[in-house]
């Protein structure tokens, strides 16, 4: 029983341990002085985000995966509504114990929901569940871009309206189209900074994950394994890129805009989401059926297609992981947005930042600062986060998976998907916004190094219980 227990769990093992080794070349490359951690960081989430995650979607998403199966639409269907309860709960939570703040439900519905789903949840459920399963964690990016992304920076920009409006009634100053230039050119600056410090790109993340805005995705923030709107300090080191709006340090340009028309503006201007939606359409056009060279209608001279977009998209993992590694490294002290540079930056460039907006930015990088800051209270913060991801939320997906009659292979990569670390989108958001930016980083940080333990628990309990058994 053991020999047959090691084999099922050897891929699972061997893709942590992977995992784990380009990490540590990462940090021991950095400590060598052969890298300097912030520069490569921000190169190598550029490519990750701007050419090997567009890749990645196209690849398995319009070549290698058939959107006219309606299978698949019925994984998108179940973990959208899983993360709507996830959702729900944390509004109810939020309005029962922390006053009803719109903000905190936004962080915790990140926290708990906005996984590394775009580039670490392929690899880990290729090694857990097969080959044919690594396109569900794609079509989770669905559910990442459409739903769990926009839903917080809607919450966190009610909060700022709110906020505003009633600054707004003790003093109205107004503003000038020269002053919101220069409060967008602030915001764009706060958008970069952000992204030069995501410890590498996606989905993926995790992996250093966390694109709401092609400007993000041109100055990095890639390693969404490894998230895409993200930074993962933990995901599974890809990339993903979002350019959240600094609501809180946007100043008076964020201000003299209607908050709900910004966000989508923001929303529109994700270059990975309209990416996923153009591979999700591309693939109910039958495009596969012409590139996939596995299928019998493809046309030889376009194989080229295919090989083109495999070899980028299978450098955004080992490439996101490095780059995660690299930023492990370093405390972040001399790059744009650190934390060192934070308080008076976000002071100077917006003529003020509010205390939660300040706290957020010295908190989320590393170096320790989120610990120290934070103090028992954080952690028991992040360990309350922790032991809702390990314990709860896959309980709730097996809960949505009865509810659909979802079961077999399926059913158990579902069940994967929910043991991924939170993804670097994530944390962009958040670090953005300046809410709960500390906590994200330390959760993805936990989530990655808990990530194979836990998958390999979810397993075996399905197995012991006799769940999701291989379909003959």
């Amino acid at each position: 029983m053991a020999p047959e227990l090691g084999a099922g769990y050897l891929p699972v093992i061997q893709t942590g341990l992977q995992t784990l080794i380009i990490i540590a070349a990462g940090r021991l490359a950095a400590t060598r002085g052969l890298f300097e951690p912030a520069s490569t960081c921000r190169t190598l989430n550029r490519f990750v985000v701007v050419v090997c995650l567009p890749a990645l979607q196209f690849w398995l998403l319009a070549i290698k995966t058939d959107m006219r199966n309606m299978e698949h639409w019925r994984a998108v269907g179940a973990f959208m509504l899983w993360t709507l309860l996830v959702q729900l709960g944390c509004a109810a939570w939020v309005m029962a114990f922390e006053r009803g703040r719109l903000s905190r439900v936004g962080v915790h519905s990140l926290v708990l929901a906005a996984n590394n789903t775009g580039i670490l949840a392929p690899v880990v459920l290729e090694a857990a569940i097969g080959p044919s399963a690594a396109a569900i964690g794609m079509l989770a990016t669905i559910a990442l871009y459409f739903q769990q992304l926009p839903a917080a920076m809607v919450l966190f920009e009610l909060e700022r309206m709110g906020m505003t409006a009633g600054s707004s009634g003790a003093a109205h100053t107004p503003v000038g189209k020269g002053a919101q230039a220069k409060g967008r050119q602030r915001e764009r600056e706060d958008v970069e900074d952000a992204a030069a410090a995501c410890p590498g790109g996606t989905g993926g993340s995790g992996h250093k994950q966390p694109l709401l805005d092609t400007r993000l995705a041109a100055s990095g923030g890639a390693a969404e394994a490894g998230s895409s709107y993200g930074r993962s300090g933990g995901s599974s080191g890809a990339a993903s890129a979002l350019p959240a709006a600094a609501a809180a340090r946007a100043g008076s340009a964020a201000a003299s805009e209607p908050g709900l028309r910004h966000v989508a503006q923001l929303v529109a201007g994700n270059a990975l989401m309209w990416t996923t939606g153009a591979a999700t359409a591309a693939s109910m056009l039958g495009l596969h059926t012409v590139l996939d060279p596995e299928e019998p209608t493809h046309i030889a001279g376009l194989g080229c297609v295919e090989g083109t977009l495999a070899w980028l998209a299978r450098c955004s993992v080992p490439v996101s992981l490095f780059a995660m590694g690299l930023w492990t490294a370093s405390d972040g002290s001399d790059e744009p947005g650190s934390s060192a540079s934070a308080g008076s930056s976000g002071a100077d460039k917006t003529g003020g930042t509010d205390g939660a907006g300040a706290e957020g930015r010295r908190g989320a990088r590393g170096g320790g600062g989120g610990w120290s800051t934070g103090g028992l209270g954080f952690i028991a913060e992040v360990v309350a986060y922790l032991a809702v991801k390990l314990l709860a939320l896959p309980v709730l997906m097996l809960f949505v998976n009865s509810l659909l009659g979802i079961g077999g292979r399926l059913g158990r990569a579902l069940m994967v998907l929910t043991c991924v670390p939170v993804g670097q989108m994530a944390f962009v958001v958040s670090e953005q916004y300046g809410h709960g930016a500390a906590a994200v980083t330390w959760v993805m940080q936990a989530g990655l190094l808990l990530m194979l333990p836990h998958v390999i628990a979810v397993l075996a309990t399905l197995r012991w219980a006799g769940l999701y058994a291989e379909e003959a």
